[in-house]
């Protein structure tokens, strides 16, 4: 359980005004705010790192993408990890089980750098998600309710393809904003394009920037690098939520 000493180990307000307002993806020079508010959130989420999606081995940037996580959530969630190095969680796939798993929102955000068709998003999606929801079904193969679920997965990979029949141009976002509960939330260029409820098929979207077979290698060895600023922000939420100590 987190405790709000330990989420207070640097002061909340010097770090407030240390802090820069955005960050900038090195290979694409997009900038990504370090604080941002997403669809379905009432409170800002925190920005863990950035990279880029390449294709082939010829490393064409498709779109670089930022993830961020509720602060306060994340925080209880990777609280093991609070102490240790950027490098130690670089190499811990436990940490990384932690950040994908845990039941707390999370949002990538995807800034294309090259026009691609529809089609080949959707594509994409099939070769992407199909064989992690399959591993999903296998691993949870006998619990309860898990044809159910494998159902659903399915049924839900095909509405996603399903929204992407449009080219998305050079320069547009995408947004996939999760929230406990399963509910997956996308926009184009701040225009929602449609819902999900399969958990399993916003698992398997994650898993494509965080597992361990990422297609942006960069992004998953930066999202560490943000986790000492989610502690800060959620030790400043959590004290303005219980108010200073009486005098």
């Amino acid at each position: 359980m987190i405790s709000t000493v330990a989420l207070a180990f640097f002061p909340a307000a010097l770090f407030a005004q240390e802090a820069p307002a955005v960050k900038v993806e090195p290979r694409t020079e997009l900038e990504f705010a370090q604080v941002a508010t997403w669809p379905g959130s009432k409170t800002s989420q925190t920005l863990l790192g950035v990279g880029v999606r390449d294709k082939t081995f010829l490393r064409v940037k498709v779109y670089a993408l930022g993830l961020y996580v509720d602060p306060v959530g994340a925080a209880k969630a990777l609280d093991k990890w609070q102490e240790t190095s950027v490098k130690k969680m670089q190499k811990d796939n436990k940490f990384y089980d932690a950040l994908l798993n845990g039941k707390f929102s999370k949002t990538m955000r995807w800034v294309f750098v090259r026009d691609v068709d529809g089609e080949d998003i959707a594509e994409a999606f099939e070769d992407s998600l199909e064989p992690r929801l399959k591993t999903l079904a296998k691993n949870e193969k006998g619990k309860k309710g898990s044809e159910a679920r494998a159902a659903a997965a399915k049924t839900g990979l095909k509405t996603l393809k399903s929204w992407f029949t449009e080219e998305i141009e050079d320069g547009q976002e995408l947004v996939f904003a999760w929230h406990p509960g399963g509910k997956l939330i996308v926009q184009l260029e701040g225009k929602l394009i449609g819902e999900l409820t399969s958990e399993h098929v916003s698992t398997a979207l994650f898993d494509t920037a965080i597992g361990e077979d990422t297609v942006a290698e960069d992004a998953r060895e930066d999202f560490p690098t943000g986790v000492s600023m989610m502690f800060e922000i959620a030790s400043q939420r959590l004290h303005v939520k219980k108010g200073p100590p009486e005098k």
